[in-house]
């Protein structure tokens, strides 16, 4: 290598140096006026703001009430739509989706319709009225009634007798007492009622009967009203308006007055819990929900008094035999009731 060789590659070797400095130091006050403009806009926002947020600490199954430990709160740079921002918003709720595990709770994914308002051992059952039996156009959800009913007369109370049997009278009476309103047509407890302060629109008031455009016909007013029932008592509501006529008849809900129905007798079932032995029947007539899947029959609800299978029978009229068979075996022949 001749010495012209040696002091260009000498040279080379110093200019590749140089430039490796210059772009180090030239990408290390790139870096460093980033991080200072960084720190210099941080310092302008103030501290960086978070927000509480529930999560779901395990998978939450549909239909199952939150439970304490189910749920935490854990802060988000941004809360989603709809977030919870205290457990105690959580505890209770139900879910109408499984929920994953640390996946938000949001208000979307609970259930918030009307059955949140039907109280344990109540059922909301739809009745079908008009203006009249709907008490005119006063009644609100919220709103607390008596159910009265009225049945036309019948044919023998619903028992044989014998031919020359009188028929049953017409009546009408209470049936149930102190219900609550859900919802009248639309309008439900669910959502927020008017403030006393502004009138409440009946759903069959005004605003049902007159339109807002002269050239728009009225709404259609409601024709259903939910009543939060006993569960014990469902059967009476549905037999009472399947064979009669109901009317509701608005109460104070300050008025505490109920019938004492331990005074009269009450509706036979339709079936008896005839598996149990007869001394626990009645004990077991006594749990709402064995008294609702007992029923009643429609001659029970008139106020008929003996068992509801029972056919009674006039003196001298003999009940029809039972049903036999004849069993033979060789030359020898047996019949037995089956």
């Amino acid at each position: 290598m001749t010495t012209t060789t040696k002091i260009i590659v000498a040279l080379l070797v110093l200019l590749a140096l140089a430039l490796g400095v210059f772009g180090y130091y030239t990408a290390n006050k790139a870096l460093t006026d980033q991080r200072a403009a960084q720190e210099l806009a941080a310092a302008k926002a103030g501290p960086q703001t978070t927000l509480p947020v529930v999560v779901a600490v395990k998978p939450l199954p549909p239909g199952v009430p939150i439970a304490s430990d189910a749920v935490k709160v854990m802060p988000y740079p941004m809360a989603p739509e709809g977030a919870l921002t205290s457990v105690g918003q959580a505890i209770g709720q139900v879910p109408q989706a499984a929920i994953g595990s640390g996946a938000p709770v949001l208000k979307s994914a609970l259930l918030s319709g009307l059955s949140l308002h039907v109280q344990n051992g109540f059922r909301a059952i739809a009745i079908h009225v008009d203006k009249v039996i709907a008490v005119g156009d006063h009644l609100h959800p919220g709103d607390f009634v008596d159910v009265f009913f009225s049945l036309p007369p019948a044919q023998n109370f619903g028992v044989a007798t014998g031919p020359a049997a009188a028929p049953g009278p017409a009546q009408a009476r209470m049936l149930l007492s102190d219900l609550r309103v859900l919802a009248v047509g639309p309008q439900t407890v669910a959502k927020t009622l008017p403030v006393a302060s502004a009138p409440a629109k009946s759903a069959f008031g005004p605003s049902a009967q007159q339109p807002v455009n002269p050239n728009q016909a009225p709404p259609t007013p409601p024709t259903s009203v939910v009543l939060q029932v006993p569960t014990a008592e469902v059967a009476k509501l549905v037999m009472a308006e399947e064979s009669g006529k109901l009317q509701l008849a608005m109460r104070n809900p300050k008025d505490t007055d109920q019938p004492d129905t331990a005074s009269f007798p009450s509706a036979l079932p339709a079936i008896e819990p005839s598996l149990l032995p007869v001394a626990q029947r009645k004990q077991a007539l006594e749990v709402p929900e064995n008294k609702a899947y007992a029923g009643l029959t429609l001659p029970g609800l008139r106020g008929q008094e003996g068992p509801p299978a029972q056919v009674r029978f006039a003196k001298g009229v003999k009940p029809p035999p039972k049903p036999t068979v004849e069993i033979y075996r060789g030359d020898q022949k047996q019949t037995v009731a089956y």
